[in-house]
């Protein structure tokens, strides 16, 4: 199983983050999430075999990176040893993230207190309700803010940002 954590980068479920309990998760840091790196994202996993399918997917398919292949080495050799694409961060990008990462505390108490506005100023609103945290959540990253409303008769859920 692959957890589609793309919205939940610091958010706690049942007391743990997502993707540190060993199962395989994938996470966003496009600009419009809650930490970003312009683009890209991060996969985490329990599983050594598949961290190390994931390097290898992650750059064209090479068996050495660039560290490797010209570090202190006798050859700067390497193989394409399966399909691949190119997906790594840039140092930049990188760089970015880190500080990024720093500040999520941050980021998510602010969302969080937005959050509680909006429940506040829409629970007086008729047909207007937001949609809770899923049971378990002990942290909730609202990246986004979703909202049932209810026009005359049928359901529309509303989905808006806490930015």
């Amino acid at each position: 199983m692959i957890q589609d954590a793309a919205h939940a980068v610091g958010t706690e479920f049942r007391g743990k983050r997502i993707g540190s309990d060993g199962v395989t998760a994938c996470f966003s840091f496009h600009p419009i999430k809650n930490i970003t790196t312009g683009e890209g994202g991060m996969i985490t996993t329990g599983s050594d075999e598949l961290a190390e399918k994931f390097r290898l997917l992650r750059f064209h398919g090479v068996n050495r990176d660039a560290w490797s292949r010209y570090g202190n080495v006798d050859s700067p050799r390497y193989e394409t040893v399966t399909p691949g694409w190119k997906y790594g961060l840039t140092d930049l990008q990188a760089a970015l993230g880190i500080h990024q990462l720093a500040k999520l505390n941050g980021f998510i108490e602010r969302r969080r207190r937005l959050a509680e506005l909006y429940h506040e100023q829409l629970a007086g609103i008729d047909g207007v309700r937001p949609l809770g945290r899923a049971v378990g959540t002990s942290r909730h990253a609202w990246h986004l803010l979703s909202s049932r409303l209810k026009p005359t008769g049928s359901d529309v859920i509303v989905i808006g940002s806490c930015n």
